[in-house]
């Protein structure tokens, strides 16, 4: 499947509603600016993650189309931003700790993780 580049990723989401798109609507723009998915590509990634379709979010679409049809800048971005709650370039280290945390370490290790990622400034 062909991935999008950042600014046909963000041509999918020009004047969109914040609400009520379905998987039909989503598929057409999404083809429409090149990726090969269908409606049932995407029909089993919001069973896979147990969303509603016609009552996603588009934060979620974001998403999951990241995951679906992203180059991995993409996916990176779009991760980023889910933990830039703000809005303001800045992850909070507990917001970084909890990410660390999915990958199922121990505290301590999460909070060395963490400390060396701050030091360093990635």
């Amino acid at each position: 499947m062909a991935a999008l580049s950042p600014s046909a990723f963000e041509t999918v989401f020009s004047g969109l509603p914040p609400t009520g798109l379905t998987a039909e609507q989503m598929a057409g723009r999404v083809q429409s600016s090149g990726a090969d998915l269908t409606v049932d590509d995407l029909k089993g990634a919001i069973d896979a993650y147990r969303l509603k379709d016609g009552a996603i979010s588009l934060q979620d679409w974001r998403v999951l189309l990241a995951l679906q049809v992203g180059d991995a800048g993409l996916k990176a971005r779009e991760a980023f931003r889910l933990l830039d709650q703000d809005g303001d370039g800045w992850i909070e280290l507990a917001d970084l700790k909890r990410l660390i945390h999915l990958f199922e370490v121990s505290e301590q290790t999460a909070d060395a993780i963490a400390i060396e990622i701050a030091r360093d400034g990635s």
